[in-house]
């Protein structure tokens, strides 16, 4: 059996508490763990070899060389378990602490809560682990929302733009409206001007028919005092051609008889 009693730094009795407890160190020397901690620089105080203090190696002075090379086991296993943060190499680890301890050679209590602790933690790492899937899952959707934002923001910058160029049109449309409006305004106040002298001249219009059927009077009652003449001088000269027979037939045929048209200024039409 391996028997160790104390520290050859600080000449501490060995005890099972971790800091008390014997370690060996690269160059085979065994320290307490206080001591190698604090050990500066990191040189055997016996052979002034270079160490680690990570890997130093925890000796159990009251186990057979069996049980120290499975304790040793474990405690690599544990080591590379919190090195590489891995719940796989932690629960391999938990197994083996837990596989040694069964044998019940060294059934300490320490190493039953360690267990216990080992198995927490895998627990609280498997958590982590689904924590982190929710996390990837989160920034998947998060990085999914970032790329539906930029194309958001993509369109409506397009339709910001579209708003824009439909504002411009319409403030042309507007200024042809007003431009229509104050052509309207011209064109009614044109119609109204043509209105008054439609109006004017349709009383024009009515004053020279009453004109013209003064006139077409005017020129009926002429026609029918011109055709009243004609007929008293046709009847005149009837009785004037009567007047010239009847003479004939009282008095011998003068040498030439007056011609009609010698008579046309008593009536005052030529014949």
């Amino acid at each position: 059996m391996l028997v160790f009693d104390n520290c050859p730094t600080c000449f501490e009795d060995f005890t099972p508490e971790p800091e008390r407890a014997p370690y060996s160190i690269s160059c085979g020397h065994v320290f307490c763990l206080l001591c190698l901690e604090s050990q500066d620089p990191k040189l055997c105080a016996l052979c002034r070899d270079p160490f680690v203090t990570r890997e130093a190696r925890r000796i159990y002075p009251s186990l057979n060389l069996d049980d120290a090379h499975d304790a040793a086991r474990v405690e690599e296993a544990v080591i590379k378990a919190i090195d590489d943060c891995q719940p796989e190499r932690f629960e391999n680890a938990a197994k083996l602490m837990q596989k040694w301890l069964d044998k019940g050679s060294a059934a300490h209590a320490s190493f039953q809560s360690t267990v216990v602790r080992l198995h927490t933690y895998m627990k609280t790492m498997n958590r982590l682990s689904k924590a982190y899937g929710d996390m990837v899952q989160y920034e998947a959707v998060v990085r999914s929302l970032d790329d539906q934002k930029k194309l958001f923001d993509e369109e409506r910058t397009t339709l910001q733009e579209d708003v824009v160029k439909e504002r411009s049109k319409l403030e042309v449309v507007e200024k042809e409206c007003q431009d229509l409006h104050k052509e309207l305004k011209r064109r009614n106040s044109e119609v109204a001007r043509w209105k008054t002298t439609c109006r004017d001249l349709e009383r024009d219009v009515v004053e020279l028919k009453e004109e013209l059927s003064y006139v077409d009077q005017v020129a009926r009652l002429s026609k029918e005092s011109a055709h009243n003449h004609e007929t008293d001088a046709l009847r005149w000269r009837k009785r004037y051609e009567q007047a010239i027979v009847e003479l004939a037939e009282i008095r011998p045929p003068l040498k030439r008889a007056p011609s009609i048209g010698a008579l046309s200024f008593t009536t005052g039409y030529a014949f």
